[in-house]
């Protein structure tokens, strides 16, 4: 069975191209990586039904016509997904979870389907919004918004935060767990005391193992460097011979 990966990043953010360049990546390592740009894969699909839907005016189309043709790109995928599982180690999925068009948020994270492909992971690419400004200063299609730093990174934040979902065991969430000892670090506590009550909580909670790496001036020293603290769960051998005490 293939990982199945949902991706979600805003425009200009890259996410295409790191895509692209992971699956190349994969395949220098002997591993099939199979990726659905949903949103290249919509205006393909509009094309070929006659509507004249292009990168440049997609956004100023009709809400429920870009619903019909996401959907129609779902159902696509998931017919294929049986014998793509067979084929590939992975499948991606590249989606927007919001876009902020004409100072406005529209959803666009379609949880009815998402829940369909039962993803193992989510990703969300992110990038300094300097670069994203700059990206989309050159592209027609977002000439005329002029988005400001401070809209691209609210974007963003809405784009990381588009699942929502109770968190079970806090102790075995990965970005919970890194910024609960980001702000630790940032009250200078102890460093060591921190990583180790972080690496026995997720232990206690049921981890089979831990690897906690942090890296800078750590603790305010004038010099950086890297610490890390490793834990993993092992098991007592197991042994036929008794043991006798001696009178």
């Amino acid at each position: 069975m293939a990982t199945v990966i949902i991706c979600t990043g805003i425009s200009g953010s890259g996410r295409k191209e790191y895509l692209d360049r992971f699956a190349k990546y994969a395949l220098g390592l002997g591993k099939n990586v199979k990726v659905h740009h949903v949103g290249q894969q919509m205006i393909e699909r509009a094309q070929r039904d006659g509507l004249n839907i292009t990168p440049k005016n997609i956004l100023n189309t009709n809400r429920h016509t870009m619903q019909a043709l996401r959907s129609g790109v779902y159902e696509s995928i998931l017919r294929s997904f049986k014998e793509d599982h067979k084929k590939y180690d992975a499948i991606i999925i590249s989606i927007h979870g919001f876009f902020y068009w004409k100072k406005t948020f529209h959803h666009s994270y379609d949880h009815h389907y998402i829940a369909r492909f039962k993803p193992d992971l989510f990703i969300t690419v992110m990038e300094d919004p300097v670069m994203v400004k700059e990206t989309l200063a050159r592209r027609d299609q977002w000439k005329r918004e002029r988005l400001t730093e401070n809209e691209i990174f609210l974007w963003q934040n809405v784009e990381t935060e588009v699942k929502v979902e109770p968190v079970k065991e806090p102790n075995l969430d990965s970005y919970l767990v890194a910024r609960n000892i980001a702000d630790q670090l940032i009250r200078r506590m102890p460093y060591k005391r921190i990583l180790g009550q972080a690496a026995d909580k997720a232990m206690a909670a049921g981890a089979k193992g831990v690897r906690i790496v942090i890296a800078g001036r750590i603790g305010g020293a004038e010099i950086g460097r890297r610490e890390k603290n490793i834990a993993r769960r092992t098991e007592l051998p197991r042994t036929d011979q008794t043991c006798r005490g001696s009178r």
